[in-house]
């Protein structure tokens, strides 16, 4: 097979493979933060999502469902097609790179076996949120890197340049922690131009930042979108705060604990897995520098506390006996490990037509019973691919693999801005799962001269 024939004979295997979890949840797993995007179009816009998403969703429920079909699950049904298709284009251009460095078939089947079936893949596939396009473009974004430096005398050289560019400023604009590994290759970049005079990958970077902020900036000043709470940025913070306060309650003053009451309102609702329980009534803005003065001296005084709060609220990132991370959800229903709910009072009509397949799935990924199946349990556990990524990283610095540097970089900081989120979620962690493959090849490789430096 040739590299194109490849590419798209996987896509159609993975958007097939997906197809009877579409007709299981038809019209797809309308869940996660769409009761908080679809509204804004008769409210406020905000940035607390990423704003091309929610104009995404917003085309397909009311142009496509209300306006074209008088149906908002048909509308919703389209998104789902559409985003299956390019999901699984997506994924199958990180297995034609594997097949593009001769990797052996046996090793490329059991991966493309893998992101067919896992519910990581799947599920989210159909699932309407940001992190599956965003994932989808992390792995584009490395992949064509790769490309570019094992292959630089490709005949295709400009089209996996405009990809990794296009992917890039996808990153940017889909999540609000995008910005931070970008930040990282542009700063990685600019020191391989200062040292081999090698500009295109600085350029490039360049290009894909001032762009994604340029649009981004655009679609907040056309739609006077407002800005996301500066709580979304202090998860870790508050946490630690209030953790002191259950911690470490027979030692605060009277005022320390006043003060930490008038702080969250909501305190009695704490929970160490889970920021959002407090954050949404935390009262931080209106004293900010009070808060960072009062957060310091805590900090010095309870140093365990702190760290703890912040183990606890990262456990199912580190620890691989942890399952806090399926259990995050534990309010909604159709809510475990992945969501399969469909939000209420958006005329959204879920329907199954695989009865006993939907039966199955609830009961491993929402009751949680994939807990007991050995294999499957751990297959789900974001850290496992944590520890992969460690070891990898650890054999590159052992064997010395230079090229590595630049995807670790770009792993390495996209996960350290994870572990300041609200909570760990299979769907957080997918982007750092997508690039072992990459990270896995690049690695063990013997061909280190096919890279360009």
């Amino acid at each position: 097979l040739s590299v194109k024939q490849y590419f798209w004979k996987v896509s159609l295997v993975l958007f097939v493979a997906w197809l009877p979890i579409f007709l299981v949840y038809y019209p797809g797993i309308f869940s996660y933060d769409v009761q908080a995007q679809l509204p804004q179009i008769h409210n406020a816009y905000n940035t607390h999502h990423p704003l091309i998403h929610t104009l995404y969703l917003q085309f397909f429920y009311y142009i496509i469902g209300e306006k074209l079909f008088s149906s908002y699950t048909i509308g919703i049904a389209f998104a789902t097609i559409l985003q299956m298709s390019i999901f699984a284009m997506m994924l199958s251009f990180g297995h034609m790179y594997l097949y593009k460095c001769g990797l052996r078939k046996r090793i490329r089947y059991i991966l493309i076996i893998v992101t067919a079936l896992l519910p990581q893949f799947s599920m989210l596939s159909i699932s309407m949120t940001k992190d599956t396009f965003f994932s989808g473009c992390c792995c584009i974004y490395l992949t064509s890197l790769a490309i570019q430096r094992r292959f630089p005398n490709s005949k295709r050289k400009k089209f996996f340049t405009v990809i990794h560019i296009l992917s890039g400023i996808g990153i940017i604009l889909l999540r609000n922690n995008g910005i931070f590994p970008m930040i990282g290759m542009f700063l990685f970049s600019g020191y391989e131009c200062w040292c081999t005079k090698q500009k295109n990958f600085f350029i490039n970077t360049v290009i894909c930042i001032v762009v994604g902020v340029i649009i981004q900036n655009s679609i907040v000043s056309v739609l006077s979108a407002e800005k996301g709470s500066k709580n979304e940025m202090l998860n870790v913070p508050q946490e630690q705060v209030a953790g002191v306060y259950y911690e470490n309650a027979s030692t605060l003053t009277t005022e320390e604990k006043e003060y930490i009451e008038w702080l969250f309102p909501s305190i009695e609702n704490y929970k160490p897995t889970l920021s959002d329980y407090i954050k949404y009534t935390c009262r931080i803005e209106e004293d900010f520098s009070g808060f960072f003065s009062f957060y310091l001296k805590t900090g010095l005084k309870y140093p365990y506390t702190y760290i703890k709060a912040f183990v606890l609220l990262n456990a199912g990132y580190l620890g691989l006996s942890d399952i806090t991370y399926s259990e995050i959800y534990t309010k909604y229903n159709r809510a475990g490990v992945l969501l399969s709910d469909t939000r209420d009072g958006f005329g959204i009509n879920h329907q199954s037509f695989i009865p006993p397949l939907e039966n199955i799935y609830e009961s491993l990924y929402t009751e949680n019973y994939y807990l007991y199946i050995i294999g499957l349990n751990i297959l789900l556990s974001p850290a496992l691919y944590f520890w992969i990524i460690v070891f990898l990283l650890m054999s590159a610095i052992m064997s010395k693999k230079k090229q590595t540097v630049v995807f670790f970089i770009f792993v390495g900081i996209l996960f350290l801005s994870m572990l300041f989120g609200p909570c760990v979620l299979v769907r957080y962690a997918l982007p750092y799962i997508l690039t072992i493959p990459l990270l896995f090849v690049s690695v063990f490789d013997k061909s280190e001269k096919n890279f360009e430096h």
